[in-house]
């Protein structure tokens, strides 16, 4: 008997899942355990490569209807910071951040930083209207986290109440989702192809800070990233599935942006890019049992991050390789007993 293992990384249902069991995976003609991870996005990617790297004698495959360069998180600024994440998960959110943040920092400290598009940045955040803005769980993860003086702040944004500067990791995605997905299959892995908060980029390469405030009830951020081209963001329209470029949001992203850093007055814009975040209450990383199929399948979710994936994808590789480890183990134990 063969053991399936699957990794949701998307919010699928479970006709959706066993059908993917019955037919997609009859692709991966091995008797041995399979794990299969739905979605080729940064939390789907990690999974797999964790998976792939801790665990021996596991077949991973990947399957997904979009590769990079266009999965959602192709399009994130990268910027390593918990972002629109329900306080009740706290305690896990700095769990996965700390060791996020932990294996970017030693990545970015490895010949690998610049194929892998790791670096550090630091910069200034003008955003602090509440009590977890102003002293987040986080910044005791991040390096040299201070409020800002008051000087700083008349130079920079005199029209800001505080604010604070501190230095943290920027993955571009675009660069390190090839640069995973390549040693994951350099290593046997497969991929199977079945079958957006809004940003403007724009070229300005003599932007070396980010800068971050916080218009109505969107934030507003500034982002350099590798060849000077600088993402310039964002929405947060929940419920909103539109992903075409709406003039007005544009707008306001652009006047938002120009009032942070006037300089981008002079830049070029490049491109307008709309993805949707997969946001819930909660983020769900947990594993569940498929009764209705005729061989042993576990599903292990994880998914939900909103803007957080980046932040927290290693970290919760980590909870997904454990749960992957304990389903082979409980269906090892019951293949013993036929």
């Amino acid at each position: 008997m063969v053991a399936v293992i699957i990794i949701l990384c998307n919010d699928l249902e479970e006709d959706t899942v066993l059908k993917l069991q019955q037919h997609e995976l009859q692709e991966i003609n091995i008797m041995t355990t399979r794990v299969c991870v739905i979605g080729a996005g940064i939390a789907g990617l990690t999974s797999a490569y964790c998976i792939q790297n801790s665990i021996p004698n596991v077949k991973v495959t990947i399957v997904a209807d979009k590769l990079s360069p266009n999965t959602t998180s192709d399009g994130s600024g990268g910027k390593w910071e918990p972002h629109l994440i329900h306080k009740s998960q706290e305690n896990l959110i700095r769990k996965w951040g700390q060791l996020t943040f932990d294996y970017l920092l030693k990545l970015f400290l490895s010949p690998d930083a610049k194929d892998a598009g790791v670096q550090l940045m630091s910069g200034f955040n003008f955003r602090l209207d509440t009590p977890e803005t102003q002293n987040p769980f986080w910044k005791d993860t991040v390096i040299a986290y201070r409020t800002l003086t008051e000087q700083e702040i008349k130079t920079f944004k005199p029209s800001a109440k505080g604010g604070v500067f501190f230095t943290t990791l920027i993955l571009n995605s675009y660069k390190y989702l090839p640069w995973l997905m390549e040693k994951f299959q350099s290593k046997g892995g497969k991929i199977i192809k079945r079958k957006l908060n809004s940003i403007n980029e724009v070229y300005a390469p003599w932007l070396k800070h980010f800068y971050q405030d916080k218009d109505n009830k969107d934030l507003i951020l500034v982002l350099p990233g590798a060849d000077g081209v600088v993402s310039v963001g964002g929405t947060n329209h929940v419920g909103n599935w539109d992903t075409s470029v709406h003039q007005e949001d544009k707008d306001r992203i652009w006047r938002g942006a120009l009032n942070l850093v006037p300089s981008l007055k002079d830049a070029r814009i490049i491109d307008d890019w709309v993805g949707l975040r997969p946001s819930r209450k909660t983020i769900r990383l947990e594993s569940e049992e498929l009764k209705s199929v005729s061989r042993p399948v576990m599903v292990i979710h994880n998914y939900g991050h909103s803007g957080s994936g980046i932040t927290l994808c290693w970290g919760c590789a980590q909870d997904v390789v454990e749960l992957c480890k304990e389903a082979i183990h409980k269906l090892s134990e019951r293949k013993s007993k036929l």
